[in-house]
């Protein structure tokens, strides 16, 4: 009905005027801007009919392309001037990966018939025009035919009304959840790592990694205005935050002096309240918000580590379930335990040496297990459940990727499918509370291979091998000289998204790729230049592997369930190696032309180098309260003798922003070189092994550093040199 013959809409206590385009809740009139209007209008207009957003933007903004932002901010100021309860919504409910729905029940009130409409709208599911006037001729002739025939129209209206819900509801069930997505950058500074978005989607927060420091931002989605929480801070570290149910207060995780916090702060800023100590993950929250979750390493051993509950004020907390080495709930600081929705089950991440990683749900009440994921994966970080329990959106990584993605992991059956499918790396994951879109960490690396003469940083000159990746984090790629001054390096398959190795000449450019397919990185060159040394997943686990220096003759070297840092002995009849065992990341040895392993040094280890002479053996690693070592960046460096046994040298080193993986001996054996960042910028530093203070060695202005090595006579230094490019991602299910 026009709006020349109609006055206007009533629902709940609210009359919309259409002819003077004002909202009225009794007799006081609610102030809108007229586009919010317009949506109102349009929503009650088709009260009970689901409006998919692309229908709304088009009738709203006809002539103008604009973000779609701006509907859900109108959408926003609609439900505050309606004064709906951001858990309840009574007038306008979002249906996700749709649009919008306006449930209350409306009147269309004319001049001629208040009832006219009405009856109309109950007509017409089922009349043509001609048939509708003849239904609303009879309803409106007399009042007792009237009394007679409107509870039977009542009847069939609520009747059509539940049918319809029913059969939409099945529809949407039927739909394969993030089967389609829509994808919205909602940040541009590539310095943004750990998004929470609200539970009402309206609001993101995310902590800004920028010149050494972290600071905590709150970002309005639909406005994108940026207002800082919590200040830059050079010695805190998150690794985690989480919005309260309620969307009003911020719990995040921190490290300082070495010690994980959890803290509570409002949205809009306040004094922080420390609630938890050694505290390793992100906080997962109970249906009804009262309590937590969150996971707690070096419990009660090192090595050890278990999920505990506690309430929200961080009080009573106990522990649900433990795991003692091999297994344990990991990755440290990249995960964090999601609370079912039936509140029977907590859900997390965990890594074992026999299976890789896994996705454990324990019950609340018993601590009784249950493994959702029949598959090995490579990597699983953040898990989070979807609001109807059909199944977990999930950080992951399969063994035939080398880049992390996000999954949708099936309830109960544990069959998962991509829902992003890129080259790209995706960290961290916040869904909103009806689980029709969430936020994650999307990770883009621009790093290329440069040669700096001496290591002059003003000398230095990129070489023509293209973007070398670093696979989001920059510590998964190396570089090495061969002796007849060649170069091997690991690069990611533009095609594949599979890192390769490499080998290049810098003075001619040719190059050649040497692997094909699977997961290959960490490549070191032995002393004598016939083989090429590195990890790889191509028969399921990291394990160190060997090639011939023109990629031929593969030989798996090791057996481990993840091996790392391979490095060759000066003689050539050893590599020394880092391997994951008992919780611990330890050193093992084995021959160059194959044969049994043989742990060397029980660890913690990280980044390994052997002296010049092959008497000593160099490691970094990470000191501290937490674990597993892996993933924590090393601030440790120590020297054993080639033999093993306990280190005779121990050195500090500065605490790095990104875990450092390159380790080198300088051509005369007197000092080790590492890398160090400062405010973004990675330089080589030197330590003396006789104990003196460590001596900055390259003088690099901007880039970090992901990997360096000298070349065979000390003239040219070879390094990949980059950064990084880290944005919050809104991934929104277009069902």
């Amino acid at each position: 009905m026009s709006e020349q013959n109609t006055h206007f809409y009533e629902f709940g206590p609210f009359r919309l005027e259409l002819q003077k385009r004002l909202l009225f809740r009794g007799q006081e009139v609610i102030k809108l801007a007229p586009k919010s209007f317009d949506t109102l209008l349009t929503l009650v207009e088709r009260h009970g009919q689901v409006l998919e957003k692309e229908e709304l933007m088009k009738r709203l903004w006809p002539d103008s392309y604009v973000e779609e932002g701006n509907l859900a901010l109108n959408i926003s100021n609609l439900r505050k001037a309606l004064g709906e309860n951001p858990q309840q919504h009574e007038y306008i409910v979002t249906v996700p990966g749709r649009g919008y729905q306006f449930v209350a029940r409306v009147k269309e009130l004319a001049a001629e018939s208040e009832e006219i409409a009405e009856a109309e709208r109950v007509a017409a599911p089922f009349a043509g025009a001609e048939d509708k006037q003849k239904i609303v001729r009879g309803l409106t002739s007399s009042s007792v035919t009237r009394r007679f025939r409107w509870p039977v129209l009542l009847v069939c209206a609520l009747g059509i009304a539940l049918a319809a819900t029913v059969y939409l509801r099945f529809l949407y069930r039927r739909a394969a959840p993030f089967e389609k997505v829509k994808l919205t950058r909602l940040t541009s500074s590539g310095k943004v790592i750990l998004p929470a978005i609200s539970p009402d989607g309206r609001y993101l927060v995310y902590v800004l990694t920028d010149a050494g420091a972290q600071s905590l931002w709150l970002r309005q989605v639909a406005v994108a205005n940026d207002t800082q929480i919590i200040p830059p801070d050079a010695h805190s570290r998150y690794f985690g935050v989480t919005f309260s149910r309620d969307g009003n207060d911020l719990y995040y995780a921190v490290k300082r002096n070495d010690a994980g916090t959890l803290n509570r702060i409002p949205v809009l800023g306040g004094t922080p309240v420390k609630l938890l100590e050694k505290i390793d993950s992100p906080v997962g929250f109970s249906p009804d918000g009262k309590r937590l979750a969150f996971v707690r390493g070096s419990y009660p051993n090192p090595g050890e580590s278990g999920i505990f509950i506690a309430n929200a004020d961080g009080s009573e907390e106990r522990e649900v379930v433990a795991r003692k080495p091999p297994d344990f709930f990991s990755p440290i600081f990249s995960t964090g335990p999601s609370w079912s929705p039936d509140n029977q089950l907590i859900a997390g991440a965990m890594q074992s040496s026999g299976t890789g990683y896994r996705v454990l749900a324990v019950r609340v009440a018993d601590g009784k297990e249950q493994i959702l994921t029949p598959q090995n994966w490579e990597f699983i970080g953040r898990v989070e459940w979807l609001p109807d329990m059909r199944g977990l959106v999930m950080i992951a990584r399969d063994p035939d990727s080398s880049v992390a993605q996000v999954w949708f992991l099936s309830y109960p059956d544990g069959t998962a499918r991509r829902i992003t499918n890129d080259l790209n790396v995706y960290r961290s994951l916040s869904l909103t509370a009806n689980g029709s879109m969430f936020a994650t960490i999307q990770a883009v690396s621009f790093f290329n291979l440069w040669l700096a003469p001496d290591g002059d940083a003003t000398r230095a000159k990129q070489l023509p091998t293209g973007n070398v990746g670093a696979f989001g984090g920059n510590d998964d790629t190396t570089v090495s000289w061969t002796p007849d001054g060649r170069l091997v390096y690991v690069t990611k398959s533009s095609a594949t998204g599979t890192s390769e190795i490499w080998i290049t000449d810098p003075t001619s450019g040719n190059r050649k790729q040497l692997t094909q397919g699977g997961f290959n990185n960490r490549a070191v060159v032995s002393p004598d230049g016939r083989y090429i040394v590195f990890i790889s997943n191509r028969k399921g686990k990291l394990n160190v592997w060997r090639i011939d220096i023109d990629g031929n003759n593969p030989k798996q070297l090791s057996s481990g369930m993840d091996d790392s840092n391979p490095t060759v002995s000066p003689d050539n009849q050893w590599v020394i190696y880092v391997s994951l065992s008992n919780g611990k990341l330890a050193l093992w040895k084995v021959p160059l032309a194959g044969g049994t392993p043989v742990e060397l040094m029980p660890g913690p280890a990280g980044s390994v180098a052997i002296s010049p002479d092959g008497r000593l053996i160099a490691y970094l690693y990470a000191e501290g309260r937490l674990a597993p070592e892996i993933y924590q960046p090393p601030n440790k460096m120590a020297v054993i003798r080639f033999s093993g046994g306990a280190p005779i040298k121990v050195f500090d080193v500065p605490m790095p922003s990104t875990i450092s993986i390159t380790l080198r001996w300088t051509a005369d054996g007197r000092a080790l070189l590492y890398t160090a960042n400062s405010n973004n910028v990675t330089n080589i530093w030197s330590q003396p092994l006789d104990g003196g203070p460590p001596r900055q060695v390259t003088d690099f202005k901007d880039s970090l550093m992901a990997a360096f090595d000298w070349s065979r006579n000390g003239k040219q230094l070879a390094c990949v040199r980059g950064a990084p490019q880290r944005d919050a991602l809104l991934v929104t299910d277009a069902r």
